[in-house]
């Protein structure tokens, strides 16, 4: 890493080595490109007159940050930087990599406090390989896509809208996909509200359960290290007191603890007041949250009709809750298969 005085910075090129279109590729993304007539030269750009390309080695000029070819910035690389007060950051995967790891170097940088408040952070280097991230994707990270001839200057990052319920399948990628709206925070409270959130085995609250909690191990080592967990039923309080960004995975598991408390399954006395209660300080909760927080949950009701009563029970009721968190949230979003469905401006009948 070199550190030197710096200026306004402007991408003269923002796509990978070679740009893009890639003459004779039949690929969908330059396939689209040439249809549309654009193209991306390679990623460069010039600042107080230094020339800077391409190189997965990460520069520093003044304020100006460039790691367009960089991909997963390390703790070494992020250390130097603590208060640095960057303004002008362009960040990219690497060669291979994952478009996502932006989003998470976005997010250590921010939580070593390397970055101003309105800084202008813009994503680069993509090759054809690569998804390009969605308009809300770009907005939750505070990002916008670089362009040829762009000129980085401070400004307000884009906003994400505060409350988002992501519904989804079984092993849809709903949980990716919340994930991922949360990637480039500095502070995030991960709430997990399954049965074997600490251990996964025998003796924790799910039993003996080794598949159970190799899920729940995968889940917890793909998140940042800078996250907090909290593994709590408590939803409603998280969601009131947290100050920095909160995700919630999932309500499905939250809801079979209330109804196991209530003693739903087996109809005891006064079964229906005790969950009425909870789910109404749920929502009472989600409803006043002001920050960023995103909630996951099942959605359900596309299959059969369960076969058992028990089955019946938690469709119904976790369906109302859907319903009501849906009509508390700014943004809902559908996953299936991995992609995106956005309902937000939808409207019951």
């Amino acid at each position: 890493m070199s550190r030197t005085t710096g200026s306004a910075l402007v991408l003269l090129g923002s796509g990978p080595a070679g740009g893009l279109p890639l003459s004779g590729c039949p690929c969908r993304v330059c396939r689209a490109m040439i249809l549309a007539g654009t193209s991306r030269r390679p990623a460069a750009a010039v600042s107080g007159g230094v020339w800077l390309k391409a190189v997965p080695v990460l520069r520093v000029l003044g304020d100006v940050l460039w790691a367009p070819v960089s991909g997963l910035l390390t703790p070494a690389d992020v250390e130097p930087l603590a208060g640095a007060g960057l303004s002008q950051v362009v960040l990219g995967p690497a060669v291979g990599g994952p478009v996502a790891d932006a989003a998470r170097s976005l997010g250590r940088l921010r939580s070593a406090g390397a970055l101003a408040p309105s800084a202008d952070v813009v994503l680069a280097g993509l090759s054809h390989e690569h998804v390009e991230p969605e308009a809300r994707l770009l907005r939750a990270w505070g990002m916008r896509l670089a362009v040829d001839g762009d000129r980085l200057g401070a400004g307000a990052p884009p906003s994400a809208p505060p409350r988002t319920l992501v519904l989804g399948g079984s092993s849809s990628g709903k949980s990716d996909v919340a994930e991922a709206l949360l990637a480039a925070e500095a502070r995030v409270t991960y709430v997990a509200t399954g049965p074997l959130a600490v251990t996964g085995v025998a003796g924790s609250a799910g039993g003996d359960d080794g598949e159970w909690a190799a899920r729940v191990q995968a889940h917890r080592a793909r998140r940042p290290s800078w996250w907090r967990t909290r593994e709590t039923p408590d939803v409603a309080g998280v969601l009131g007191s947290a100050a920095e960004p909160v995700l919630v995975d999932a309500v499905g598991t939250w809801l079979t603890g209330v109804l196991d408390r209530a003693g739903a399954w087996d109809g005891a006395e006064g079964w229906r007041d005790a969950v009425d209660a909870e789910v109404s300080g749920l929502v009472a909760a989600w409803r006043a949250r002001t920050g960023t927080a995103v909630i996951v949950s099942e959605e359900v009701g596309a299959g059969v009709v369960p076969a058992t009563p028990g089955g019946r029970l938690f469709r119904t009721e976790l369906g109302r809750v859907n319903q009501l968190l849906a009509a508390e949230s700014e943004q809902v979003l559908l996953v299936v298969a991995g992609r995106v469905l956005d309902l937000s401006e939808g409207t019951a009948g």
